[in-house]
């Protein structure tokens, strides 16, 4: 038995009404997806610049001269001048592999 032509309209702009409505959802959800991964990269932007700048006054922060003049200011230290340096001869080696006593070790801190 087919349906009357009205029962068939009607049930076109149903249809109609449903699929658009569907889209309608859809694009509505990719706009808002699209809005938070917008502000996500903006974030990760910042984060990233952020990182930088820390990474930099970390680097600056534990270089010897920054250590040196910390050690001065808040330690009283200073570094020591010849004077103030005795050299030791470690029984067994060669005078010319004498040791500083008071020198720092190649590569390290004063």
């Amino acid at each position: 038995m087919p349906l009357p032509v009205r029962a068939q309209v009607a049930l076109a702009l149903v249809l109609f009404v449903a699929t658009t409505s569907v889209v309608i959802w859809r694009r509505s959800v990719g706009v808002s997806t699209g809005r938070a991964m917008e502000r996500l990269r903006e974030e990760r932007r910042t984060l990233e610049a952020d990182r930088v700048t820390y990474e930099a006054r970390w680097r600056r922060a534990i270089g010897r001269a920054e250590v040196v003049q910390q050690a001065e200011r808040r330690l009283g230290m200073h570094v020591a001048s010849e004077l103030e340096t005795r050299t030791l001869v470690v029984p067994g080696t060669a005078p010319e592999r004498a040791v500083a006593a008071d020198s720092a070790p190649p590569g390290g801190t004063p």
